[in-house]
């Protein structure tokens, strides 16, 4: 997987960019990168675009993130975590890491249009109701 990042301090957003294959090691790199980048503050939302990826994430993948979530959520004070994606299967993970995630200090809401998820990670507000046929 190739991940790259971008921070909007104006906006307090972090953007990750996913493309390619999972790899919990490189997302867990980028992550630490975040946390000592000086744009960074705590409490900025998170939006994660994975449109380009190439596989649906693992069960083990969705697991090893929540974990780094929950482990560094002090420092991260994250408001929201969004998370873009545009196949059912990637949705239905995204759901489960919601439910796995309920205890983590902010919201995680998976959206298919990338306006709403970017609106909402900076202001809250509407979600999208997505179904998949």
């Amino acid at each position: 997987m190739s991940l790259t990042y971008s921070i909007d301090p104006a906006a307090g957003v972090v953007e990750l960019r996913y493309f390619g294959r999972q790899d919990f090691a490189e997302w867990s790199a980028v992550m630490y990168a975040i946390l000592e980048d000086p744009a960074f503050a705590e409490g900025y939302g998170f939006l994660s675009d994975r449109r380009l990826v190439s596989e649906v994430p693992t069960t083990d993948f969705v697991q090893a993130t929540l974990t780094f979530l929950r482990t560094h959520q002090a420092r991260l004070g994250a408001s929201r975590w969004a998370a873009i994606v545009n196949d059912a299967a990637s949705y239905g993970m995204g759901r489960m890491a919601q439910q796995l995630g309920e205890a983590l200090p902010f919201p995680i809401e998976i959206f298919t249009d990338p306006g709403r998820a970017h609106r909402w990670v900076r202001e809250g507000g509407e979600l999208e109701q997505t179904s998949f046929t």
